[in-house]
């Protein structure tokens, strides 16, 4: 979410964490008062560590995808204490790799439906994929 209004309306709609793609001024301050996590945005160091220092429990590192896995290998070797969350490109063929590289979780997003077989109405073959992701 990108401002204030939206990510309270979603706490008051019951979410469990809010997710930024970047850093958001008193995100992660609105998450913690409802006793929630957040999950803020950044690619660069600065913008981690901005990240870090503004409240976020988890960086979600984005768009994971233009780095790959050696980008957030760096950014863990200058930042191991913050866990790491990378998103944007994450799939079940290079999860893997983040997870060896350093990140504590994954997001994982349009990856994890095949498109193709959602639009020919597969649904057995959309949920085996989508199941492949718990196995990892």
């Amino acid at each position: 979410m990108l401002d204030l209004p939206t990510a309270r309306r979603c706490l008051d709609a019951g979410a469990q964490f809010l997710v930024s793609p970047c850093l958001v001024d008193g995100l992660a301050q609105a998450a913690h008062e409802a006793g929630r996590a957040a999950l803020i945005g950044g690619y660069t160091p600065g913008e981690v560590l901005a990240a870090r220092r503004a409240g976020a429990d988890i960086v979600k590192v984005f768009p994971a995808s233009s780095g790959g896995p050696a980008h957030l290998a760096a950014i863990h070797a200058v930042f191991p204490d913050i866990p790491l969350c990378p998103t944007g490109g994450v799939t079940a063929a290079n999860m893997d790799d983040y997870f060896k590289a350093g990140a504590t979780l994954a997001g994982v997003g349009n990856a994890i439906v095949p498109l193709a077989a959602l639009e020919r109405g597969d649904r057995a073959a959309v949920k085996a994929h989508a199941a492949a992701y718990l196995r990892k």
